[in-house]
């Protein structure tokens, strides 16, 4: 059985897909947390995410122009398993 949720082909994989955000409205600036799961399994998943600072960098005397501006890019991925 195929399903199209969120834009994704999914073959019976259960899986959530998901986006955060934290704006700073003073400085223009954000930080996007996206996170995928997916659920291969009983007891096993995988796991993606990151973060992205959106906005001005910081000076080049290393000032911060924005609250998230110099914030680093992030990945991360993860094995879930469960016994």
């Amino acid at each position: 059985m195929v399903r199209i949720r969120l834009g994704l082909w999914m073959a019976g994989v259960a899986s959530a897909l998901l986006c955060a955000a934290l704006i700073s409205l003073g400085d223009a600036s954000a930080l996007l947390l996206p996170h995928a799961d997916w659920s291969l399994a009983d007891n096993l998943g995988l796991v993606f995410g990151g973060a992205f600072g959106i906005g001005p960098g910081p000076r080049s005397d290393g000032i911060p122009r924005s609250e998230y501006g110099s914030a680093p890019q992030v990945l991360n991925a993860a094995i879930k398993a469960y016994f």
